[in-house]
């Protein structure tokens, strides 16, 4: 619903999904305007949120603002008022304190939330060539216009720009996508990929992140294969250990470790690794997976397979077949064979083998360390990171000595703990992972929601 010029006001949000609102409206009397959209191609309706409290706790509350007949074109929410615009609804309920639930007299309409920094404007975001696509959309090189404060000129920056097909836009999808721009939010390190922030106030709806100009690590292993040296390799796996560290710093659980889902940058005449692709990254200390999808089973760990379960633990498993990828310039693992048997042979401990190139002092830290079985006494990744850098001398980022080890360098052995365990029933309910672990469907959700 674009009458009533709701681009054009500060507290209009466009698609943001309820899950955002918590930090936005963290204070009794907020509010904002967004829309929602149940379905791809259905009719997007515009919602009053705002922040009311209930015995001291601070709640949101969700009001469809609807187009009336008569008088025409004048908007309201439950008919109580009505104005020929948005804006002057809103206002309206504002300055005559009239609640928006009539029981509840905290939902009086006070603070009008703006846009974060991280909500970019449509007209600041240019896209250019088209770089790739995948399953959420186009990916475009691009420009970012970014304003550098009053008084000062505004600066434009390469980006890179997933752009949403909009035939696949439903609130599932953005949910989805909006999930994984929280969690990239807050990530600062030259090791992981940056987010600039999301276009949600029109179609399309688009992800703006730095420019990785080098490609994927996985073609940039098979391409070059004759040209990378053992000490390119080995640099290679230190950066990825440095940015995993620092999600797992973060409590970020990546779930999707892999050569594919890591970008090569040229960072000063050598090649930068950073991982990136958060769509199925987890926050929290343990993920247990709850419903039927698709997941890469050649880089699980044994106790996921048996479990569901992922942790940090999990994710240095797969950052040792990420390594085994390094060292045989981007072979597939497990090449070859079908699912049931990959998974035998990873519950049994059969492990790949990496080529002897790799060097004795890494083969040891993936085989025994990395892929040790038991996850309690598989090693950390700030223990990995610490002991590349004893292998090739390098000096981590600044951020790695200043915030995200906070002197515990030597990384001692992290106490044993018990890991969560998955309930196991002699049929599969859509509570478990498909047998093939690669081919299962996530169940739609029957119980409808609000916007």
């Amino acid at each position: 619903m674009a009458a009533g010029g709701l681009e054009e006001l500060d507290y209009y949000h466009g698609l943001l999904p309820r899950e955002d609102l918590p930090v936005l409206l963290s204070k009794e009397g907020d509010y904002l305007l967004r829309c929602s959209q149940v379905k791809a191609g259905e009719d997007r309706r515009t919602i009053l949120s705002m922040a009311y409290s209930v015995d001291g706790k601070i709640k949101q509350g969700h009001y469809i603002i609807t187009q009336e007949r008569e008088p025409p074109n004048h908007y309201t929410i439950d008919k109580t008022l009505s104005k020929p615009t948005v804006d002057l609804l809103v206002q309206e309920y504002k300055t005559r304190r009239v609640p928006l639930k009539k029981e509840v007299p905290s939902t009086v309409l006070q603070n009008a939330v703006t846009r974060p920094s991280w909500e970019l404007r449509a007209d600041f975001v240019h896209t250019g060539k088209k770089l790739g696509d995948g399953e959420f959309g186009d990916v475009h090189q691009g420009k970012l216009k970014q304003l550098m404060g009053p008084g000062l000129p505004s600066k434009e920056i390469d980006v890179a720009i997933k752009v949403a097909r909009k035939d696949i836009i439903s609130k599932e999808k953005i949910k989805e996508v909006m999930k994984e721009a929280r969690l990239m939010r807050d990530f600062d390190h030259p090791n992981v990929v940056k987010i600039y922030g999301v276009v949600v106030e029109r179609d399309p709806l688009m992800i703006v992140m730095e420019l990785v100009d080098g490609g994927g690590l996985d073609k940039y292993l098979r391409t070059n294969a004759a040209r990378i040296t053992p000490a390119e390799r080995l640099c290679i796996i230190q950066d990825a250990a440095w940015g995993i560290e620092y999600l797992h710093h973060k409590r970020i659980i990546h779930r999707d470790l892999a050569a594919r889902n890591c970008l090569i940058v040229n960072d000063h005449g050598r090649n930068l690794v950073k991982i990136s692709d958060f769509g199925l990254s987890r926050e929290g200390d343990a993920y247990a997976m709850k419903t039927v999808r698709k997941v890469p089973i050649r880089w699980l760990a044994p106790e996921t397979i048996q479990t569901f379960i992922y942790t940090a633990k999990s994710d240095v498993w797969a950052y040792g077949i990420l390594a085994w990828e390094v060292y045989t310039s981007g072979e597939e693992p497990y090449a070859g064979l079908p699912n049931a048997h990959i998974k035998q042979k990873i519950v049994a401990g059969e492990l790949l083998e990496l080529p002897a190139s790799a060097g004795a002092d890494v083969i040891k830290l993936i085989k025994v360390q990395c892929w040790e079985k038991d996850p309690v006494r598989r090693i950390s990744m700030s223990q990995v990171a610490c002991k590349l850098e004893a292998m090739n001398g390098r000096t981590p980022p600044p951020v790695q000595e200043s915030s995200v080890r906070k002197g515990v360098h030597a990384a001692p052995a992290e106490p044993p703990r018990k890991l969560p365990t998955a309930r196991r029933t002699k049929s599969r309910t859509r509570e478990e992972p498909s047998r093939q672990m690669t081919s299962g469907r996530i169940p739609q959700n029957k119980r409808a929601r609000g916007p």
